[in-house]
């Protein structure tokens, strides 16, 4: 294409390509203006003696939409792209490079090199938003021309299966399914994101079956195909679960459809000989079964025989399987294993806990049953050896039990949380504690669909009302969640979401209280930013919801407190103090009619008592005397901000002393 004078503009799609000549053009004006306004425009230069360009002007070269795509040929004296550096617009961008094929295309080129480039391309720029929603890949947001090919890598995700690649604003994928892939980038701006599907633990108990079935990860409504073989002796007796169904649990080869959280999967046997049978019991109905003590590894195991009345299993030791019990355990585990039994107790003979416990090396005890694994320390277990016969429960309770205290500290938590009672009876009396002992329990756990299993955690509720966690995990592996602790009692399995806020931190308590009751928010879904000022209007805000009222936004939780004389409405933004905070609190005391009493002057022993305004005195003795305010050292540091982790703590101590 050849003008030879006055302005060119270009659009819609040309291809132009010169031949072969002394100079060979692709587009060329002698002394006007190439404008490209939109389209697509592909200038070739061809073979020539002199000069192959794509784009020749003696004037300018504009590009306000569009693609342009130059390229030369091969020349005896000149091949290059465009002679005169182009001039785009803002939302335009290009890529040089020295190849003719643009191979080896830079994100910039240099102007006074302009002909030095035997292919440019210039065309609008569009972002590209790439959401992989936790994946582990590397792929970031960035801006592309449309029909750029766009390499993408989702990675990997902890506990998902990828399910596929979608987009916003058109664009294709190379393939959808798979995690790295190709995108071709539309005509404007998109948006492409890694979908994820939650994968949970299939955990398989064969018994000693002959199946090939072993554990696995499955979304749920995944159908599996379930084998438990065959077991010397045995007759297969059915297949149990944590959850799921099964298509024929009375059949040994079956399918098991996949609940949405972890799942146990047991087959069991009945012996063919009632020679292991203990005999009756007037508790309930018996049943025999044979149990294994695997001493040091699951691959050493001594069989032993168990009764079952009710709930409760018995096993039997003989003196001969005592003697092979003392003699392997030397420094490994001896674990009584029940998870293949319907029962949530097990009692085992004063003669087993003393054989294992009087053992040289480092020997603890484990005692596996459907509902969960309880593991004593050497020194757990050297406490209650020779003590007498042990009963040891793990037991999942309805939320129904728990008290009314409890439920309070819980708050929107109660209904949701998994409640487990773990016991040890030591010779009929129920104990707790084992001189410093530690005991390691593990407990199955069905995750709900979207929970976030990285925010599970363990806490036990003190008789103060206080929580205390257990820094409790996880594991995505077994389905289990696990937690060590020194004393036995009642423990609740949550999801706390913010993952600032330590388990062993000062203020950890309070957060989740604070949280639980709805007195708080984080400042993300997975943040609550402790130690952050807190503001003036989030206080009007949380007062407000402490009366049950639920303002639509700040300007309402401000006119609130200004209509019931809480505050003065004044500087919403600036960060409370804790004289402030402490005067606010007072006034809401009043406002709801609680105790507002000031009490004496302990206040008095702060040594920055002085500084005091005398406005806020009677707040700040009321704040101390209730208990509210405690101070640092010798000093109540009311002038100093109060942080988000301060005023959580404060608003638990008046809920839990001041409201009640």
């Amino acid at each position: 294409m050849h003008v030879l004078g006055g302005n060119t503009i270009l659009s819609g799609t040309i291809i132009a390509t010169g031949g072969s000549a002394s100079s060979s053009y692709g587009v060329r004006s002698e002394s006007g203006t190439i404008s490209v306004t939109s389209g697509r425009v592909t200038a070739t230069g061809g073979t020539a003696d002199n000069t192959s360009s794509g784009v020749f002007s003696n004037s300018r070269v504009n590009v306000s939409g569009g693609t342009v795509t130059a390229s030369s040929g091969a020349a005896g004296n000149f091949s290059q792209a465009m002679n005169r550096a182009p001039i785009y617009a803002a939302n335009c961008g290009i890529i040089a490079s020295t190849n003719t094929d643009g191979s080896s295309a830079a994100a910039s080129y240099d102007v006074s090199s302009i002909t030095s480039y035997k292919y440019l391309k210039i065309g609008n720029l569009y972002p590209l938003t790439v959401n992989l929603n936790g994946g582990s890949g590397t792929t970031a947001n960035g801006v592309h021309m449309a029909g750029d090919n766009v390499s993408i890598n989702a990675g990997a995700k902890s506990g998902y299966t990828f399910s596929g690649w979608t987009s916003t604003g058109g664009g294709t994928f190379a393939s959808a399914a798979n995690t790295s892939t190709i995108y071709t980038m539309p005509a404007g701006a998109a948006a492409i994101t890694a979908n994820w599907t939650l994968v949970y633990t299939l955990t398989v108990n064969l018994n000693g079956g002959s199946g090939a079935t072993i554990n696995g990860i499955y979304k749920a409504g995944d159908v599996v195909s379930i084998d438990a073989g065959a077991k010397s002796g045995y007759t297969f007796s059915g297949w149990t679960s944590t959850g799921g169904t099964f298509a024929s649990a009375a059949n040994t080869s079956t399918t098991f459809t996949m609940p949405a959280g972890a799942a146990v999967i047991t087959a069991s046997w009945a012996a063919n000989s009632s020679g292991n049978s203990s005999g009756n019991s007037s508790s309930g109905s018996s049943s025999s079964g044979t149990l294994t003590v695997p001493v040091s590894s699951d691959a050493d195991k001594i069989n032993v025989s168990a009764s079952v009345s009710g709930n409760t299993a018995t096993i039997k030791v003989t003196d001969t399987q005592l003697k092979e019990i003392i003699s392997r355990t030397e420094a490994g585990t001896v674990k009584i294993d029940m998870s293949g039994l319907k029962v949530d107790t097990v009692a085992i003979p004063a003669a087993v806990i003393s054989a294992a416990g009087g053992a040289s090396g480092s020997t603890s005890l484990a005692v596996a049953l459907p509902t969960g694994t309880v593991t004593l320390d050497k020194t757990a277990l050297a406490s209650i050896a020779g003590k007498g016969d042990i009963k040891f429960s793990v037991e999942t309770v309805a939320n129904k039990n728990l008290t009314d205290s409890q439920r309070k500290v819980l708050g929107t938590q109660a209904d949701s949380a998994v409640v487990v009672d773990v016991n040890v009876f030591v010779n009929g009396t129920q104990t707790s504690t084992f001189r410093d002992g530690k005991i390691t329990v593990s407990v199955p756990y069905m995750s709900k669909s979207g929970e976030n299993i990285d925010s599970i955690t363990v806490w036990f509720i003190k008789d103060d009302g206080t929580i205390e966690s257990k820094n409790g995990v996880y594991n995505a592996a077994t389905g289990y969640v696990e937690f060590t602790t020194v004393h036995l009692s009642r423990y609740l399995i949550v999801n706390f979401p913010f993952a600032d806020v330590a388990e062993n931190s000062w203020y950890y308590g309070s957060v989740a209280y604070a949280y639980n009751n709805g007195l708080f928010v984080g400042t993300s879904d997975t943040t609550f930013s402790p130690d952050s000022a807190m503001t003036r209007q989030m206080i009007w805000m949380t007062l407000a919801r402490m009366d049950s009222k639920t303002p639509a936004d700040m300007e309402a939780a401000r006119d609130w407190a200004m209509k019931n004389g809480i505050s003065d409405g004044t500087n919403p933004a600036n960060s409370i103090t804790r004289q402030q905070m402490a005067i606010i609190l007072y006034r809401f005391a009043q406002y709801k009619g609680y105790d507002t009493t000031q009490g004496g002057m302990v206040i008095r022993k702060f040594t920055d008592y002085d500084s005091i305004s005398e406005y806020a005195l009677p707040a700040l003795s009321w704040a101390v005397n209730a208990g509210l305010m405690q101070g640092n050292s010798n000093n109540l540091m009311h002038a100093g901000s109060a942080t988000r982790a301060q005023v959580a703590t404060i608003l638990q101590r008046f809920c839990q002393s001041v409201a009640r």
